[in-house]
């Protein structure tokens, strides 16, 4: 073998007709080879996922239904790019309002606007959806509104959901696996055994000069420079773990002032809008800040529109136009530029600004519009000293890499005690769809459902499927009878037979001649079949015994894939919680096949391989490893980092300074496991936040507090009126208290938030709120005076805001649904700066067993009122 010459960063070199990667150090070829053999591997997994879930999205489609706006503003400047026929009525931007049809599953249809929202184009024919496409010129997502560039033909307008994204995080897998650079050195070791990795020590670099952390004596300073000091210091990785209120966002805004004012450029990302924007407007009037702002405006706070890059660039434009149109005589480079803008030529301008740029700001999916890193898509090198990403706990991996990519280091700052990363089961379906046959996945599906208390006849013909169902009723332990085997038998011997058996396969001629023998407690029917006597007798049995009438389930809707896929979710929101998660683990391996080994070691491991990918943030990745067990070797991506690694770059914020004292008891002592206000523990109360928090609104006795709602839910969906009639009367008494207690002016306006887990009662809330304020505002909503501004979000996408007063609404009087996650009950308890006021039925809470937090909070949170 060749000797191999030491480098100075990451290069591939020819040895003895072998591709080999040599580090900085000198490391032995066979051990960067081993890295590479591992981070191919492992980024070949996750490319491979991303390449099924981006063929299952091209296969789908959103649909919505619409009506002409009252709107009557078509402004002049949206008619750039309108039909050159625009004079023609139908040719005429239209306003249009999306309306939810009646059938619509309430909790599918926010993703279906926000499609429709961010598109660029929309189809009014379902089929030939690229011939009849129309230009979406603007839109308002406060008010529910489209501008499409003409009128649709149809009362459908029809939309292919985005691929983009998944497209360019498959691209970064497949850069960083076939073509690294030498700024990707780090994140390549993460894909190196956990126990091998070896992380450079990191020196905290000392700060003589604060800029925002200035106040040393306020609780929880000193943890906050430490992660500045810490971040500046660090090589490569530097982690801020807070809970909600503790000052993360004032940390990061400390740090980026130190990187720019030592001459650096920062790349700050985070999955949702309000947190970057949270950053960007603390340090939008700071001098030493150049900012650019990546996205689509409609989705950016109207205070930062300006800084918005493609408003950048028409502000600059014209600058430059009338800078060069005043000069008598121009330089040559000067008309080069101008005629370059006034040909459309925003190349230059675009350079411009990104070079002037220090501080360049995006969500983790807006980002990706960035000029440069559209441009160098395929090759992607260090842009950026630092990137920081925020709400690192809502990032997978695959959707932290694309923008990290640009830099060349990486600061992770969130909470994995609040919500996981979005995960759509459409994604972990399409992976899983290619390990069965459909018939294979139905043998699966109904073996399980006798397991769990349900009879079933199946309608079956088929030799091999019938073997199947026969080796899988025996290794599940379920009696299992099969019709056309008992052609020999008596009738009374097949009667006793089936009454004894909770599987009963058979062809349509076998089902049809023994119709008068099968059972009354049949509960499942199978199959495309019509059993009038056995319906009969089976309506009487269900009526008599008060049970419900037989299911009858098409094998064609009845997916595996598609029920394992809702399971593999719900395990990881439950992951924290006591038996909630082992209860969908054993569901999934119930589901596995058992009639070969194979068979099952395949499903299982692609299982396996799907939720580690799908499921956990970069952050709980890095910071905890995915369900770690002992003697577990991995690498540092699936175990975390060492703890002599992780302490270096790790720096947790203790104490919160959003809550009052009564409001953050709860999630402090049952979330965070903070018994005693312990200051290394987190969630701390600072001493002067009580006295913050005073007012004088004296409607109940404690800040935080149930009132008890005796309402039903829907039937169907998962609204509840009675919870809308008690918020409805508990707001109103705030708004008259609030006319003659403005908050006076330095502070603004009362922040109230109207919260629930359930968009169907989020759209109830809204009509109700529409009513009030008369207006077609679908979140945002203000009193006449100014005084009181009112919020109308989900807990999901409400994390990341606060407000003074929270209603949260619970909905569930029977059931308690998905209310049973940890992480999304986290978030909802700590919005609240001043008074929480919880509205649900407080016996439902009480008596479940499924959640012991929700229990706990049923208890220990004081009821004041009683509906």
């Amino acid at each position: 073998m060749q000797k191999i010459d030491r480098v100075a960063s990451y290069k591939y070199q020819e040895v003895d007709s072998e591709l080999f990667i040599v580090n900085q150090e000198g490391v032995p070829p066979h051990v960067s080879t081993q890295i590479m053999r591992n981070a191919s591997r492992t980024l070949g997994t996750v490319g491979e996922y991303l390449v099924r879930a981006k063929k299952a999205k091209e296969k789908l489609q959103f649909r919505i239904r619409w009506k002409v706006s009252e709107r009557n503003d078509v402004y002049p400047t949206i008619m750039k790019g309108a039909s050159s026929k625009s004079h023609e009525p139908e040719n005429t931007p239209l306003w249009i309002e999306l309306v939810e049809h009646p059938d619509d599953d309430p909790e599918r249809i926010e993703n279906t606007l926000k499609a429709f929202f961010d598109a660029k184009d929309v189809s009014q024919d379902q089929k030939g959806f690229f011939r009849n496409r129309i230009k979406v010129v603007e839109s308002s997502p406060e008010t529910c509104e489209l501008l499409l560039e003409r009128k649709p033909e149809s009362d459908t307008i029809y939309l292919k959901p985005e691929t983009y994204v998944i497209e360019r995080e498959r691209r970064a897998i497949f850069s960083l696996k076939d073509k690294p650079q030498n700024t990707h050195q780090s994140i390549l070791r993460l894909l190196e055994n956990a126990d091998k990795a070896r992380w450079p020590q990191v020196i905290p670099q000392t700060v003589n000069r604060w800029h925002v952390l200035t106040d040393n004596s306020r609780p929880g300073t000193d943890d906050q420079r430490k992660f500045v000091e810490t971040a500046l210091g660090t090589p490569d990785f530097a982690f801020l773990e807070g809970p909600p209120g503790s000052g993360k966002t004032t940390a990061i805004c400390e740090y980026i002032l130190q990187v720019i004012l030592n001459g650096g450029k920062v790349l700050l990302c985070a999955s949702t809008h309000v947190a970057v924007d949270n950053v960007l407007e603390r340090l939008k009037d700071k001098r030493e800040i150049v900012a650019v702002r990546i996205g689509d405006s409609h989705n950016i706070s109207e205070e930062l529109r300006h800084l918005q890059i493609d408003n950048l660039k028409e502000t600059e434009k014209k600058t430059i136009k009338k800078f060069i149109s005043d000069k008598k005589h121009p330089s040559e480079s000067q008309k080069y530029l101008l005629d370059s803008l006034e040909h459309d030529d925003e190349s230059i301008i675009t350079n411009f600004i990104l070079d002037c740029a220090n501080l360049v700001c995006g969500t983790t999916i807006g980002i990706l519009q960035h000029p440069l890193i559209k441009a160098n898509k395929d090759n992607p090198g260090a842009i950026y000293d630092v990137m920081i990403l925020d709400e690192a706990s809502k990032t997978t991996f695959q959707e932290f890499l694309v923008p990290a990519l640009y830099a060349k280091k990486w600061l992770l700052v969130g909470d994995t005690k609040q919500l996981s990363p979005y995960v759509d089961d459409v994604d972990i379906s399409a992976n899983l769809e290619t390990l069965m046959t459909k018939a294979e996945g139905n043998v699966c599906l109904n073996v399980f459902n006798c397991l769990h208390g349900n009879n079933l006849l199946v309608v079956e013909a088929d030799k091999r499927t019938l073997q199947l169902y026969k080796e899988q009723a025996k290794a599940m332990d379920v009696e299992i009878e099969v019709l056309d085997d008992m052609e020999e038998i008596s009738n009374k011997d097949i009667g006793i037979s089936v009454m004894a058996s909770q599987l009963i396969i058979g062809s349509k001629r076998s089902i049809l001649k023994y119709e008068h023998l099968l059972p009354m407690d049949i509960s499942m029917i199978v199959g495309d079949i019509r059993l009038p006597r056995l319906r009969r007798r089976t309506e009487y049995w269900n009526k008599l015994h008060k049970r419900k009438n037989v299911e009858i389930i098409d094998p064609e809707e009845n997916i595996w894939n598609v029920q394992v896929a809702w399971r593999i979710i719900r395990s990881y929101e439950l992951r924290n919680v006591d038996g909630g998660h082992q209860k969908y683990m054993e569901d999934i391996e119930n589901l596995l096949p058992r009639w070969s080994k194979d068979a099952y070691s395949d499903a299982k491991g692609a299982i396996e391989s799907v939720r580690k990918i799908a499921l956990p943030s970069i952050l709980e990745l890095l910071q905890e490893g995915f369900e770690r067990r002992p003697g577990q070797v991995g690498s540092v991506l699936s175990d975390g980092f060492k703890e002599e690694d992780f302490v270096q770059r790790h720096v947790l914020l203790r104490y919160q300074h959003r809550m009052h004292p009564d409001i953050s008891k709860f999630p402090r002592v049952n979330i965070y496991g903070n018994e005693g206000n312990d200051t290394d523990g987190c969630l701390n109360d600072p001493y002067y936040i009580e006295s913050e928090r005073r007012w004088e609104y004296s409607r109940y006795k404690t800040r935080a507090l149930w009132i008890d709602i005796k309402g039903r839910k829907h039937k169907r969906y998962n609204f509840n009126v009675e919870e809308v009639n008690s918020i409805e009367k508990e707001l109103n008494h705030f708004l008259k208290w609030a006319e003659l207690h403005p908050k006076g002016k330095s502070s603004g306006a009362w922040e109230v938030a109207i919260l629930t887990f359930y968009s169907a009662q989020e759209t109830e809330l809204r009509k109700r709120l529409q009513r009030t304020f008369n207006t077609r505002n679908t979140r945002n909503f203000w009193t006449k005076n100014k005084t009181v501004h009112i919020s109308l979000c989900t807990v999901d996408r409400f994390q990341g805001h606060e407000a003074d007063v929270v209603y949260l609404s619970f909905v569930m009087d029977r059931r308690i649904g998905f209310l049973d996650s940890p992480h999304r009950l986290n978030v909802a308890l700590t919005r609240a700066r001043y008074q929480l006021v919880l509205v649900g039925n407080l016996n439902n809470f009480r008596k479940q067993k499924r959640s012991d937090l929700l229990k706990l909070l049923s208890h220990e949170i004081p009821v004041e009122i009683d509906f």
